[in-house]
């Protein structure tokens, strides 16, 4: 593959992270990925100008059930970050990585990276290496063999982003959204406002590692924000409502455009 055609690895992390947590991610990488080819994103902490100024506090109380809380929105801007430098870098695409990723498969992603270009052919914009465990499975999905690799595309996208492979036109996408009112791993099950083609691998291929390095750095915050209302249970409601209609008919057009069935 010629070197233009290689993607990036981008690793994520921020100064509100332990650097034990970028140096496991560095040792991580490493199985997968000459030290050329990897780069460290220096992203935004919560107390950040970037993170006021992203985010959209009217349209999260709007279009949220629960707003985001700054270390979310920081974590947003990070994403954002490492978009941005696959668009001035000038490569076709790139492999984003979270700094408390743990690599479950090293051939499995050497096999990802090696047919980046095919993965993201065929107007694909996101292909996810981690599909969040824990969530259930709804909607229909397909499958595709795609060289050699197993992809499924979910009618409902599941949430996680510990890492992944993106196209220049998805991260120019997902810029194209000047302020932010949703957490990033939200934002993808709203994939359609922005015309954003998601696939996940079949089998993760990597998998959160905060748990032993020492937990999440936003989860604490995230569960002070949580405060249980009648109201806010109704709104939630009438949001996961929207979503999924419009997640339905956004599946049935891509089918009727793909001229298949799912399953």
């Amino acid at each position: 593959m010629p070197v233009e055609d290689r993607p990036d690895v981008l690793v994520l992390t921020s100064r509100a992270s332990p650097a034990a947590r970028l140096r496991s991610a560095l040792d991580q990488v490493a199985l997968i990925a000459d030290a050329s080819r990897i780069g460290v994103i220096h992203g935004a902490t919560p107390s950040d100008p970037v993170v006021s100024a992203l985010h959209d506090p009217q349209a999260a109380r709007r279009w949220s059930k629960r707003p985001p809380i700054p270390a979310e929105i920081a974590a947003y801007a990070t994403h954002r970050m490492a978009w941005q430098a696959l668009l001035d870098g000038g490569r076709a695409f790139a492999l984003v990585l979270e700094d408390d990723v743990v690599v479950r498969d090293p051939d499995g992603l050497r096999a990802v990276l090696a047919a980046a270009r095919d993965l993201l052919s065929d107007g694909r914009h996101i292909v996810k290496l981690f599909d969040l465990p824990g969530e259930r499975a709804r909607g229909r999905t397909v499958a595709r063999s795609v060289a050699g690799i197993g992809l499924l595309k979910r009618e409902h996208v599941r949430a996680g982003l510990v890492g992944y492979l993106i196209s220049r036109e998805g991260a120019a996408r997902f810029l194209s959204r000047g302020r932010v009112f949703r957490v990033v791993d939200e934002d993808i099950k709203y994939h359609w406002e922005l015309g954003l083609d998601i696939w996940s691998v079949a089998e993760n291929l990597v998998a959160d590692g905060s748990a032993a390095l020492g937990g999440s750095l936003i989860e604490t915050a995230r569960k002070a924000s949580r405060r249980r209302s009648l109201r806010r249970s109704l709104k939630g409601n009438l949001l996961a409502l929207h979503r999924d209609w419009c997640t339905r008919r956004a599946f049935e057009a891509w089918l009727a455009q793909e001229g298949q069935g799912g399953r």
